[in-house]
């Protein structure tokens, strides 16, 4: 049916969320818990752009995944 072919689709974004997630708060944790002279600027930029490339990837699969739910016609 359609919805398992969604929940099929679904399913590997959830792991991704669950990714960025863990990301996210572990560059929270490191710029809140390492002094501001000692942060690394070149660490911080990588890993705000690997998390704005997931995010953008997630944006467009929840997009696609979206469109396949739409009732046809709409």
């Amino acid at each position: 049916t359609a919805q398992v072919g969604l929940a099929s689709t679904a399913r590997p974004l959830a792991g991704d969320l669950d990714r960025v997630t863990t990301e996210l708060h572990a560059l929270n944790s490191y710029v809140g818990s390492t002094p501001s002279s000692q942060l690394d600027a070149g660490y911080v930029q990588a890993q705000v752009a690997y998390l704005v490339k997931s995010v953008d990837g997630l944006r467009t699969a929840v997009g696609a995944l979206a469109a396949q739910a739409a009732p046809a016609g709409r």
